[in-house]
């Protein structure tokens, strides 16, 4: 089965399972689904939207000391409204959430795509700090929504990692 058919049924599934999954959950899905994918050799990086799309990521990481400090991003006027994944795949550049894959476009839901990209670790160092994302989602949850990503994912690419 296809990759965009496989994410966009990860998404149901996700999104069914963990009621709180956008609340508070966005970056950690992303980084678990980036990370599945670039180990599958597909370039991706994460997407924030947010309220100040004119913000560009890469500028303001270079003026922040921890890429993991969600502070530093606050005030440089980046706030995480929702993160998703940009993605490439057979020669088109897609982006992602757990609502599914579409054309990269300039909004992530209803929030205007920072410019510039996130790189994954970056991500992975806010996704792991609990409180910078609201409490509504159950970090508990992580392990099976992990284990849902790579099952999923698995569907394509089966056996290679």
């Amino acid at each position: 089965m296809d990759l965009l058919n496989q994410l966009n049924i990860l998404g149901d599934k996700v999104n069914s399972a963990h009621d709180r999954i956008n609340s508070g959950g966005c970056c950690v899905f992303a980084v678990l689904v980036a990370k599945e994918l670039i180990k599958r050799r597909i370039r991706a990086r994460i997407i924030v939207g947010g309220y100040c799309p004119d913000v560009n990521l890469q500028e303001v990481r270079m003026k922040i000391k921890d890429p993991g400090d969600y502070r530093e991003w606050h005030d440089n006027d980046v706030y995480f409204a929702h993160v998703g994944v940009e993605f490439v795949y057979k020669g088109n550049v897609y982006h992602y959430d757990t609502n599914g894959v579409r054309p990269a476009g300039s909004t992530l839901e209803r929030w205007r795509v920072h410019n510039g990209r996130m790189r994954i670790s970056w991500a992975a160092r806010l996704a792991d700090r609990p409180e910078a994302w609201n409490y509504c989602f159950d970090r508990n949850e992580i392990p099976e929504i992990e284990a849902t990503v790579k099952a999923q994912i698995d569907n394509v690419y089966p056996g290679l990692f």
